[in-house]
């Protein structure tokens, strides 16, 4: 008889851990893709200040920014 409520106890828990886990990798890749449109920016920045870029323009680094704003959800207002 316990057998039968141990081994429903660990599916469920299994169960429990599945969904956690996936939880928890879709957050993370989340923060992962943040990340790197983070890095990418502040490798254009890099670029723009130490001149290797053509684009110069202080304008394209803040259409740059805006865009990140936009793509993490931020609003103008």
């Amino acid at each position: 008889m316990y057998e039968s409520y141990l081994e429903w106890l660990i599916i469920g828990l299994l169960l429990v851990n599945v969904i956690a886990l996936n939880n928890w990798h879709r957050i993370m890749h989340q923060k992962m893709e943040k990340f790197s449109e983070a890095l990418n920016l502040f490798a254009i920045i890099q670029m723009v200040e130490n001149g290797a870029s053509k684009s110069s323009d202080e304008l394209d680094v803040e259409n740059a920014l805006q865009i990140l704003r936009w793509d993490m959800g931020e609003d103008d207002s």
